[in-house]
């Protein structure tokens, strides 16, 4: 048990630095230990026979449970996508968990390494947390080309990009009749205090690549001294912005997409430069369920996974033509930090998060 928290401790980046964050992971320490923790050194139990073709795989998968997939989607739409891959390949199958907000996805996957019980078999995650679990050696590496992956979406042997998030401006138009058309608009003293954002810096690390390290650094100084409301997860900013409670919020696309359909008073602009944030799907070296969980990886890359996958949450990937945020983005000034310096990204995404945050509340 003390080597488990010890652990949490070094590796903070993956704990973000809040009371909220904090009780938590704790609540998963605790949750998973009455599962039955196992010693420290244990480290992940034998992994089941794993196929080598994709013709292998679709046969092994249908001998395996449901593997366990860790997503930050709310549980119907994680369950649209589980029924879309059960269609496609039926005997197969995965379980969706939703972990609120993505920022505990790794956190849990690191704890679940040192323990016993029910854990992830494959999991949708941002850069920098596929990037520490892979340092770690929690996570399979694969010949994914070999599975029919189309080599645009391997980041890496361990990583498969398979969606983007966008951030845009949210902002509910009988509020506010003319939104900020620019970054430098919210820094206005007008909006000091009145707009809400995503406890995770994301947004602002991502407009590093565009604006510069300076130019940057500056910038989030100045947008956390704006004092913005900050959210655990962006689907209640949205709420709030629909509700009134808030005018407007740098959020993701995605979030505002249901409420919008909805007829809710939220309307989305995108500004210049757009920062966007590739989720990756990994497979966790402890896989109970190996060959349903990097079937369920290869189809998620796949254009059929990948158009599955927006229909479900919104979030589509930008690599595929057809996708609705391909076309979204189409003439659009991106920025994002590339996979393969995913650990200057995590360096600032401490930096800033802890501007941002600097001991105030976080809405749940």
């Amino acid at each position: 048990m003390q080597a488990v928290h010890d652990d949490m401790e070094r590796n903070a980046w993956m704990f973000p630095e809040t009371r909220l964050h904090r009780r938590v992971a704790g609540g998963v320490l605790l949750l998973l230990c009455l599962m039955g923790c196992r010693d420290a050194d244990a480290g992940p139990g034998p992994m089941p026979s794993e196929a080598g073709s994709v013709e292998d795989l679709v046969t092994a998968a249908l001998s395996e449970n449901p593997a366990i997939w860790y997503d930050s989607s709310p549980d119907d739409q994680g369950r649209a996508v589980a029924d879309g891959f059960a269609r496609r390949f039926p005997g197969a199958s995965v379980r969706h968990v939703r972990l609120v907000g993505g920022l505990d996805i790794a956190a849990r996957m690191v704890l679940e390494a040192r323990t016993r019980g029910e854990a992830a078999d494959v999991a949708t995650l941002a850069a920098e947390q596929a990037h520490g679990l892979h340092q770690r050696s929690l996570l399979v590496e694969a010949d994914w080309e070999a599975f029919g992956v189309s080599r645009a979406m391997v980041a890496a042997p361990h990583a498969l990009a398979t969606a983007t998030a966008v951030f845009v401006l949210l902002y509910n138009p009988e509020l506010l009749a003319e939104p900020p058309a620019s970054w430098e608009d919210l820094l206005a003293p007008e909006w000091a205090g009145r707009f809400g954002t995503w406890v995770s810096p994301h947004a602002l690390v991502q407009l590093v690549p565009s604006l510069g390290d300076e130019e940057a650094a500056r910038y989030a100084a100045r947008f956390a001294a704006q004092e913005p409301v900050l959210f655990r997860s962006t689907f209640p900013l949205v709420q709030a912005i629909a509700a009134g409670d808030l005018a407007a919020g740098v959020g993701v696309w995605h979030a505002a997409k249901p409420l919008i359909s909805a007829g809710a008073p939220v309307r989305v602009a995108r500004l210049s430069p757009t920062p966007l944030s590739t989720l990756y799907t990994v497979v966790a070296a402890g896989a109970s369920s190996p060959n349903s969980a990097r079937l369920f990886a290869a189809w998620l890359a796949s254009p059929e996974g990948a158009l599955a996958y927006e229909a479900a949450t919104g979030r589509g990937n930008r690599r595929v033509a057809g996708t609705e945020t391909a076309a979204f983005l189409d003439g659009a000034e991106v920025s994002e930090f590339p996979f393969a310096e995913v650990g200057a990204a995590s360096e600032w995404m401490a930096r800033f998060g802890a501007e941002l945050r600097s001991g105030r509340t976080v809405r749940p």
